[in-house]
C-alpha cells in the first residue's frame, strides 16, 4: 500500500476522482461495454452504499440481449480499478465497507442475472411458438379442452384407386401433452441450474476480489461442510494449499476446530442468520506450542428463491490483540500480587507461580546473597514432575565468575533470550556432571534471562524457559518478561528495604528499652537522695536550691524513661490496659487538682455533666488528662485559663481539653500525633521528648475510644477524647 492518508475514506476518494476512474475502466476494456450508460449512476450508488446512505434504486441499465459474461468482465475490471486507486491513495478499505460492497454487487447481479433470465425466456417462448409452427405441418399441433392446453401429434394415409382419385383417409392421433411438459420442466430445470451455478460463482468471485485488500480469510461451505471456495489467505492459516482443501471437509482440514464450528455452519444453514465472531484457539501449522486466535463470522448465502445453498465464513486472525490483552492483564496481576507483601520469600514465590502459570513452563528466580553469589531461592513450573527435578537443581545456582551464560548476563545487566538451547549451551550452563543430567531431564528449548536490577542495584536474576521452541515468538515473550522483571525487581527491593527498615527498628526499641530499665535505678537514687536533703533543716538557702534543681531533674529524667518505656511496649504490641470500675468525672478532679497544686500561678476551669461511671483503666487515664492538661498549660498564653470538661452521654464520656493562643499549623495537624513530635511554641524548661501525644492516643486506643483536635485562631485549640463506658482489657 501507499501512503496513510487517515483523513480520506474510500467513498470520498471515489467521489473525487469518478471520472479518473471511468477512463481507467473504458480504457482497459478497450471498446463498448454493457454498463457503458450506467457507470455513473453504478458508482454514485457505490459511494452511497459506502457511506451508509442504504441501497438506492437499481443502478443498471441493459440493454436487450446484453452479454452477461460480457457484464461479469466488466465488473471485474471495475474492481481492479477501484484496489488500484485505493492503492494509490494509500485508503484502507474496513470490513464494515467490505461487506456493504458485497451486498451491493451481489444484489446487482442478481438483478442482471434475472434480467437476463427474462430476456431468455422470452426467446425461448419465440423458439417455442416457431417450432410450434414447424411442427403442426408434420402433423403435431395443440387443442384446447377446458382450458387446458393438449399437444397432439397425428398420422394419416389417403386410400386412392387406380387413377388417383382419393377413395378415403385413415389416421391416428396421439396425446403427447405429458411428453412435452416433461421436456419443458427438464429444460426449466436446466436453466435453474445454470442459474444457480452462475450465482453461486458470480458471489464467490466477487466476495474474493473484495476480500483481497483487507488480511481476513475467506471461504464457503455447501451442505455436506465441503470447502466450494477458500482464499489464499484462510489457506494459509490453515497450512495447506488451496488443491488441498476444495472438495474436503471442515472434519478433513481442521478436525481440532471442526467440533466448535460445525454445528455453528449447520444453525447458519438451518435458521438463515448468520453468526458473528465466534472465539477459535488452535495451533499455528508448522510452529508446535504457539498459539493463534482467530474470531470466525458466518453467514448464509441464498439464492433467488431465498433458500440458503452455501454458508460463508470470514476468519479473522486476532493473535497479537489477544496477546496485547493478556499482556496488559498479566502486568496488573503482577503488580497487584508483587504488591501484597514486604517479605521477600512470599514476593519470590508470588513471581515464580505467576511466570510458570502464564509466561513459561518453567521458572527460576537466583538472588545476590551478602557473600556476592547467587543462591537459587524459588522455582516453579506447569508440570509437577518437571516441579521436583528443579527442586534438585536449587542446589546449583549460576557461581559468579564462574564463566557461566547466566552469571555473564548478570554481570553485563542486560536481557538475553536464547531461541534455541544447544548442548554447548547447556554444558556451559552446568555446574557438573549431576547438573548437566537435570538440565537434560527439564530438556529447556528457549530461555530468556532477565537481571532483576533495582536503583541501579544488581538483586539477582530471573530465567524463564520453555520445553518447546520459542524462536518465532521469543520477541513477543521477552517484552512481557521485561515488564515483569522490572515489577519483580521494584518489589523484591521494597521487601528487602522494609526488613532493613524493621530490623533498624527493633534495634533502636531494644536500645531503649534497656538503656531506660537501666537508668531507672541511678535516676531513683538520685531522687531519693534529693529528698533526704531536702528534709534536713541544716542545709542553707543556696545548697537547698541546687538540691531543688536535682529533684526536678531527676523527676524529668524519670517521666522521660517512662514515656520511653510505654513507647516501646506502643511500638512492640500496643499499651496494656486494666480496666476497672470508676468514675471519670472523680478521677479527672483528683488529677486537675494535682496539676494545679504543680502550677499554682494557673486557672484551670473544671466542668463535668451526665454519668461518669464506667470501666477504665485508672493510672493510664490519669496519664492521659495529665499529658492533655499539662500539654494546654504548655502552648496557651499564661493569663488565659485552660478548659476541662467531662460529659457523660448515651454510648460514653467524652472529656474536652481546651486552652488559647495561637493555633497548631495545619501542616502540622496530620503529624500532631506521631512519635518524637515536639510543639515549638511551647514555654521553655519542660523535658519532652515529643513522645506524650504518642503514648495518649495509644492509650485510648487501648480503651477502645477516639481522640481528635480541632484548632482555629478564633477559637483556640481543643482535644476532644471519647470513650466507650466498657472494655475488654487489652493483656501485657
Amino acid at each position: 500500500m501507499g501512503l496513510e492518508t487517515p483523513s480520506l475514506t474510500l467513498a470520498e476518494v471515489l467521489e473525487a476522482r469518478r471520472q479518473e476512474l471511468r477512463q481507467r475502466w473504458s480504457g482497459r476494456l478497450g471498446g463498448r461495454a454493457e454498463l457503458e450508460e450506467s457507470f455513473d449512476d453504478l458508482l454514485g450508488a457505490v459511494v452511497a452504499v459506502l457511506r451508509g446512505a442504504g441501497r438506492p434504486r437499481s443502478p443498471w441499465r441493459l440493454r436487450t440481449g446484453f452479454d452477461l459474461k460480457a457484464l461479469m468482465h466488466e465488473c471485474d475490471v471495475l474492481r481492479e480499478c477501484l484496489l488500484d486507486l485505493a492503492e494509490e491513495t494509500g485508503v484502507r478499505v474496513s470490513l464494515s465497507e467490505v461487506r456493504a460492497l458485497t451486498a451491493f454487487f451481489s444484489t446487482g447481479i442478481a438483478e442482471a442475472t434475472d434480467a437476463f433470465e427474462r430476456q431468455l425466456a422470452v426467446r425461448l417462448r419465440e423458439a417455442e411458438e416457431r417450432l410450434g409452427e414447424s411442427t403442426s405441418a408434420a402433423g403435431v399441433g395443440t387443442w384446447w379442452t377446458d382450458g387446458t392446453v393438449r399437444w397432439l401429434r397425428q398420422k394419416g394415409r389417403i386410400f386412392t384407386d387406380a387413377s388417383g382419385v382419393p377413395l378415403h383417409i385413415t389416421g391416428s392421433t396421439v396425446d403427447i401433452t405429458e411428453q412435452k411438459r416433461a421436456e419443458a420442466e427438464r429444460a426449466e430445470l436446466l436453466i435453474r441450474e445454470q442459474r444457480a451455478r452462475q450465482e453461486v460463482e458470480e458471489a464467490l468471485a466477487l466476495l474474493e476480489m473484495l476480500l483481497t485488500t483487507v488480511p481476513v480469510g475467506l471461504c464457503f461451505f455447501d451442505r455436506e461442510l465441503r470447502y466450494a471456495r477458500i482464499n489464499q489467505r484462510l489457506a494459509d492459516i490453515n497450512g495447506r494449499s488451496i488443491g488441498q482443501i476444495l472438495g474436503h471437509t471442515l472434519h478433513e482440514v481442521v478436525p481440532e476446530l471442526a467440533p466448535r464450528l460445525a454445528p455453528v455452519l449447520r444453525e447458519v444453514f438451518e435458521t438463515g442468520r448468520a453468526w458473528f465472531d465466534l472465539e477459535m484457539t488452535g495451533a499455528t501449522p508448522g510452529t508446535p506450542g504457539e498459539v493463534r486466535h482467530w474470531l470466525v463470522s458466518s453467514y448464509p448465502v441464498r439464492n433467488r428463491a431465498g433458500q440458503v445453498f452455501l454458508v460463508g465464513s470470514l476468519v479473522l486472525d486476532v493473535t497479537e490483540r489477544k496477546h496485547f490483552e493478556r499482556t496488559q492483564a498479566l502486568l496488573v496481576e503482577a503488580g497487584r500480587l508483587l504488591s501484597q507483601s514486604l517479605d521477600v520469600p512470599t514476593t519470590l514465590k508470588s513471581l515464580a507461580a505467576l511466570s510458570a502459570m502464564h509466561l513459561a513452563d518453567y521458572c527460576m528466580v537466583d538472588l545476590l546473597g551478602e557473600d556476592g553469589q547467587l543462591h537459587r531461592l524459588e522455582v516453579a513450573a506447569r508440570d509437577p514432575e518437571r516441579q521436583q527435578l528443579l527442586r534438585r537443581s536449587m542446589a546449583y545456582p549460576p557461581l559468579m565468575g564462574g564463566g557461566s551464560p547466566m552469571t555473564r548476563i548478570l554481570e553485563r545487566g542486560e536481557i538475553a533470550a536464547v531461541p534455541e538451547i544447544t548442548p554447548a549451551w547447556m554444558d556451559a550452563a552446568a555446574r557438573n556432571a549431576e547438573h548437566r543430567a537435570i538440565l537434560e531431564e527439564l530438556a529447556p528449548k528457549s530461555t530468556v534471562l532477565l537481571p532483576l536490577v533495582a536503583r541501579g542495584r544488581k538483586l539477582g536474576l530471573i530465567n524463564l524457559a520453555w520445553t518447546h521452541s520459542r524462536a518465532s515468538s521469543l520477541a513477543r515473550d521477552l517484552e512481557v518478561a521485561r515488564g515483569l522483571a522490572d515489577r519483580a525487581a521494584v518489589a523484591i527491593d521494597n521487601a528487602r528495604l522494609y526488613q532493613e527498615a524493621q530490623a533498624a527498628v527493633r534495634v533502636r526499641e531494644d536500645v531503649v528499652a534497656i538503656v531506660s530499665h537501666d537508668l531507672r535505678n541511678p535516676l531513683g537514687a538520685i531522687s531519693l537522695a534529693a529528698t533526704s536533703l531536702l528534709q534536713r533543716g541544716d542545709v542553707d538557702a543556696r545548697t537547698l536550691s541546687m538540691i531543688s534543681r536535682i529533684s526536678a531533674a531527676a523527676d524529668r529524667g524519670t517521666r522521660m524513661i517512662g514515656e520511653l518505656l510505654d513507647f516501646t511496649q506502643a511500638r512492640v504490641g500496643g499499651i496494656p490496659v486494666q480496666p476497672r470500675a470508676l468514675d471519670l468525672h472523680e478521677n479527672v478532679r483528683r488529677v486537675v487538682e494535682e496539676v494545679r497544686l504543680a502550677n499554682p500561678g494557673r486557672h484551670i476551669v473544671l466542668h463535668a455533666s451526665g454519668d461518669g461511671r464506667g470501666e477504665w483503666d485508672e493510672g493510664r487515664l490519669a496519664q492521659v488528662i495529665t499529658n492533655l492538661v499539662g500539654n494546654a498549660l504548655q502552648h496557651g498564653p499564661p493569663q488565659t485559663p485552660v478548659r476541662v470538661s467531662t460529659r457523660g452521654e448515651e454510648e460514653g464520656v467524652t472529656l474536652e481539653v481546651h486552652n488559647e493562643g495561637p493555633p497548631i499549623p495545619e501542616d502540622l495537624l496530620p503529624l500532631l500525633f506521631e512519635p518524637y513530635r515536639r510543639g515549638t511554641e511551647g514555654s521553655a524548661g519542660r523535658g519532652s521528648l515529643g513522645l506524650g501525644l504518642f503514648i495518649t492516643r495509644q492509650i485510648i486506643l487501648g480503651h477502645g475510644g477516639t481522640i481528635e483536635v480541632r484548632s482555629t485562631a478564633r477559637e483556640g485549640t481543643c482535644f476532644t477524647v471519647r470513650l466507650p463506658r466498657r472494655v475488654r482489657a487489652r493483656g501485657p
